[in-house]
């Protein structure tokens, strides 16, 4: 089963079906606070600041330096730079999360990247619409 991660721009209503048939698990970590109710899956979230919490800090589990993110954040932040922290979190908790395929509508940071995202984290990018066959192809293929 593929583990796909969608930011807040990026979910199809075809992608229920492939969940339902078993093909694909989706994630998504709603930092930016329109997240689709839809995927119910959330990865591990990755620096969030306390108004992206999604629980009190009574219910929180460990410690904040849990929260920090993986061992790839500095160099996914250098990438695609500082003035992308959200794109930065969700790449990272898809990492997090063992996403091998990530869905967006950005394609000015996200897509134009996808080639060195791919090196360093192993997860392929793709535009929601523009590349959906390919994405297609990769469930097809198992991942």
């Amino acid at each position: 089963m593929l583990h796909v991660y969608c930011d807040s721009g990026g979910y199809r209503r075809e992608l229920r079906k492939l969940e339902a048939l078993g093909e694909i698990k989706l994630f998504q970590y709603r930092y930016d606070r329109d997240g689709n109710s839809k995927i119910r899956d959330r990865p591990p979230s990755s620096n969030p600041s306390w108004s992206q919490g999604d629980s009190t800090w009574a219910d929180s589990e460990g410690s904040w330096d849990d929260y920090l993110g993986s061992e790839k954040w500095p160099e996914i932040l250098l990438l695609l730079g500082a003035n992308c922290a959200k794109d930065v979190q969700h790449l990272d908790s898809a990492y997090l999360a063992n996403c091998g395929a990530f869905l967006t509508s950005d394609k000015d940071d996200l897509v134009s990247n996808a080639d060195a995202i791919s090196q360093l984290l192993g997860i392929s990018v793709f535009h929601y619409l523009e590349n959906w066959d390919g994405f297609l192809a990769m469930v097809r293929r198992g991942g």
